[in-house]
């Protein structure tokens, strides 16, 4: 699975620290940027996938508690994680848990 993490606030330099934490809990991390729909987010954020995603942004709103999912029409299976204002910081998984290991078990 292929994380694109993007900021919808104005803190600077929050994407890229969110996106260190998540490459140190084993996710691969494809972009990190502004968010590209230039939406500002007031909530903890959005986790954006397709159908193919749909696994994969289970286990990312694992990591981003109250983080609202978000159905789109992208064909492949990557998860976009966009910060909004309420963001504080990723939930941990259990020690001996990574990302390459669990298995959501139904669709979100």
């Amino acid at each position: 699975m292929t994380i694109n993490v993007y900021n919808t606030t104005a803190r600077t330099g929050l994407a890229a620290s969110v996106a260190a934490s998540l490459r140190g809990q084993g996710f691969k991390v494809l972009t990190i940027d502004n968010d590209p729909l230039g939406l500002t987010i007031a909530s903890v954020g959005e986790i954006r996938h397709g159908l193919s995603g749909a696994a994969g942004a289970k286990l990312a709103a694992t990591r981003l508690p109250g983080a609202k999912v978000v159905f789109d029409d992208r064909m492949d299976a990557s998860v976009d994680i966009a910060l909004g204002n309420k963001f504080t910081s990723l939930r941990t998984p259990p020690k001996g848990a990574r990302s390459n290991t669990a298995k959501p078990t139904a669709p979100c």
